[in-house]
This record gives C-alpha cells, structure tokens and sequence, in this order.
C-alpha cells in the first residue's frame, strides 16, 4: 500500500472543511452510488471494529466523501487504512475516505494523508513510521 503523507493544518482543513473530492456531475444521480459505497465502507469498519466504536456520516454534500469518526484510536490500524485503500482501488469512481478521532487520516485509492493537530500524538506517529518503513509493515 502507499506511504503514508503528513499535510500541513492549511491543506488539511481545505481537504475537510470543503469535502468536496471528485463530485459527480450536477444532472447525474448520485444518491445510490452514495448509499452503495457507504454500506462497503460499513462492512470494512466492521471487520476492525465494533459498531459503538465509530460513526459513520450518512449524508453528503453531492461529493464522493466518505467520513468515519471513531470513539477511540482504532482507526489507526495499518490493516484498516490498507483495507480502505484496496477497496477504494476497486470502486468505478474515485472516492476520499476520511477516518478519525484526535488525529486525520485521508485516504484515496492513491495516497493516505495524515494529519495530527497535536503533532505528539504516540499512536499515529506509530502508524507514519510503520506504513513509511521500507517494508510498509510487511514481515
């Protein structure tokens, strides 16, 4: 899977607060494919977490933007983000899933962006250098 990218707090928020990755055209209809890839990413949260552990944001604003709150650092799990992302590279269209609790994790079918607001926090810092290692967590 690919390196994980720290971003800077100005391309964080631009990224967030606009959530507006890859929209579909303004005629097209947009809210099966939503619904449809909602319920995919539901069964990947599900496979490395219990349904009280995240939220998961079931409106949009006509944008393929997927977004995932977890109660705890769950979501920092190398085998998550490269379950999002491998399932990501299979969809028609591109999406942007965005995961998170203290920390940000962006993640497309061809990069994860990672953003820590306090810049300490422990268990994210384990997660950049483990998916950035030469063997990207691979034994």
């Amino acid at each position: 899977m690919k390196p994980l990218s720290i971003i800077t707090k100005d391309v964080f928020e631009k990224i967030f607060n606009e959530r507006n990755y890859n929209p579909p055209p303004p005629d097209a209809e947009f809210d099966e494919e939503f619904d449809g890839a909602l319920e995919e990413l539901r069964k990947i949260l599900l496979d490395h977490a219990k349904p009280e552990d995240f939220f998961l944001y079931e409106s949009h604003n006509r944008a393929r933007f997927l977004d995932a709150a977890f109660s705890s650092e769950g979501y920092l799990q190398k085998a998550l983000v490269d379950d999002v992302q491998r399932w990501l590279k299979s969809t028609e269209q591109e999406w942007m899933v965005s995961l998170w609790e203290a920390c940000f994790l962006l993640v497309t079918r061809d990069q994860i962006l990672g953003f820590d607001p306090t810049q300490e926090n422990a268990a994210f810092a384990e997660l950049v250098a483990l998916m950035n290692s030469p063997s990207g967590g691979q034994s």
